[in-house]
């Protein structure tokens, strides 16, 4: 188990969660970052990264069922997907966005704040897959000196 600096100057135990992939409608603004119909069903996968129990960073990566073939993605277990994405050489990144807004996930973590998270995503393609891949950064601890709006 490794151990993970916190603001209180100890050391806090770092495990991930990860929720079994499975098949799931894709709502209308991941379906429509995929280039996909609306509700059209895709692969989810979740993970959250806790220290002490308590998620810091939670991840989800969807990515249109048809495009799956031969990928292996479902053989990454509790493999990272970042091991599997950057070794792909052809691999391209979308833009990237921020959200403030709260997102959804099928496996809800709890003890977590709407108001304590920030988010990115980006649409990754490699080889006919377009893979969708959200993180939310949830922020248990103060930061030390002035706050900054990130707008």
């Amino acid at each position: 188990m490794s151990r993970a600096p916190q603001s209180s100057g100890r050391a806090g135990s770092v495990s991930g969660a990860l929720a079994a992939p499975n098949h799931w409608p894709a709502p209308a603004d991941e379906a429509l970052a995929l280039g996909i119909a609306p509700r059209r069903y895709a692969w989810l996968r979740e993970v959250a990264l806790c220290v002490d129990e308590t998620p810091w960073v939670v991840a989800r990566s969807v990515a249109p069922l048809h495009q799956l073939q031969g990928k292996g993605l479902g053989k990454l277990g509790e493999r990272s997907l970042g091991s599997w994405l950057f070794q792909q050489p052809d691999l391209v990144r979308g833009p990237l966005e921020a959200t403030a807004t709260p997102p959804r996930f099928t496996h809800q973590q709890p003890g977590l704040s709407a108001n304590s998270l920030w988010g990115r995503r980006s649409v990754f393609e490699h080889g006919g897959l377009s893979l969708l891949v959200r993180s939310i950064f949830y922020l248990p601890w103060r930061m030390p000196g002035p706050s900054v709006a990130l707008g």
